[in-house]
This record gives C-alpha cells, structure tokens and sequence, in this order.
C-alpha cells in the first residue's frame, strides 16, 4: 500500500506496535490493516485506506522522521545516533564494534518497541554507516 501524502511504499505493521506508539486519544483509529511511511520528509507515520497517523499522533520519536538529538536507533536497548557517534569517537570501526560497544540491535522486542515494528538492525545500518564513513573522512583530513 501507498502513502496518499507521499507515495512511499508502506511497510506492513501489526496493529499491536501501532497501538503501542499512538497516543491515546487516537487508537479508536488504528485498524488491522496498517503500515508504516518510511519517507523521512513526510509527516505520515502510520495509514491504510481510512487513516493517516501523523508524528503529532504518536507518542514516541521515530527514527526516520526526527531532526534532532535524540535520535532512536535500537528502541529495546535505548541507544541513540549520539550512542553511536560516541561509540566511533571512542574506536569502534565496525557495525559489529558499534553493537558491542551500545547493544545494538541486541534486544528481543523489536516488534512492539521500535515503531516500525522490525528489528533496527535490518532498518537502520544505513544510518550506522553514515556515522562510521563521516568518522573516517574526519580522520583522513
């Protein structure tokens, strides 16, 4: 399914995580069929044919849609992009050294706890590689 904001691809979310990160006031809305708008610059978090989620909507930071520190990587171990950042300042050189050094994508409840409902692993080495090529870029200065 499509965002109708956007036209991102929606990824598939099970009701319980919607339920978890949408305030209150809003879960009348939350239906069975929901999906998460991985688009960064759109305010759609979560929708189906009947509803749009928007991050004023949810209760929880999300990854993709922030700014500003913090930003959530791992949602069961609470590590941060600064955990991160902090973590290759202080030596790690590798996604595995990251892992070990903040816990990582470590934690069990990926499902309920981060808002896209997948393991941050598998949703965010993109922004981990970022951080270590910034690093090194920095040191080759």
């Amino acid at each position: 399914m499509v965002c109708k904001h956007c036209g991102s691809q929606g990824i598939p979310v099970d009701r319980i995580t919607v339920i978890v990160h949408t305030k209150e006031e809003h879960w009348h809305e939350v239906g069975d069929d929901m999906y998460f708008c991985p688009s960064p610059e759109c305010d759609v978090v979560y929708f189906n044919d009947e509803v749009c989620l928007l991050k004023e909507h949810v209760k929880s930071r999300v990854t993709l849609k922030e700014r500003e520190h913090p930003i959530p990587l791992c949602y069961c171990k609470g590590v941060t992009l600064k955990d991160v950042e902090n973590a290759v300042r202080n030596g790690a050189n590798t996604l595995e050294d990251v892992r070990r050094a903040t816990g990582l994508a470590t934690g069990r409840e990926c499902r309920i706890a981060n808002p896209m409902g997948r393991c941050c692993l598998t949703a965010y080495p993109s922004l981990v590689k970022e951080v270590l090529n910034r690093h090194k870029e920095a040191q080759n200065l």
